[in-house]
């Protein structure tokens, strides 16, 4: 029985489930905003902020302070 379990767990480390293409029923697409659209997509209502699936903050105090630091000195972030 241990066996097959360390046999199990083996596999899920060297299967590929990986696949190139999308499934036909899912449409993606990348879009650049600036923070100041989020912030004014947020004010009118237009973003969501806390949907039921969104993880709550994950950042601590110290690093979400960083970030905006990073914002106010407009240092180049990852885009959102």
């Amino acid at each position: 029985m241990i066996d097959e379990l360390e046999e199990l767990k083996a596999q899920e480390f060297t299967e590929d489930d990986h696949d190139e293409n999308p499934p036909n029923d899912i449409v993606s697409y990348n879009e650049l905003r600036p923070c100041a659209d989020l912030f004014r997509m947020h004010d009118e209502g237009i973003l969501q902020i806390d949907p039921d699936f969104q993880r709550d903050v994950v950042w601590p105090p110290s690093q979400q302070s960083r970030f905006v630091d990073s914002l106010i000195k407009q240092l180049p972030i990852l885009s959102m």
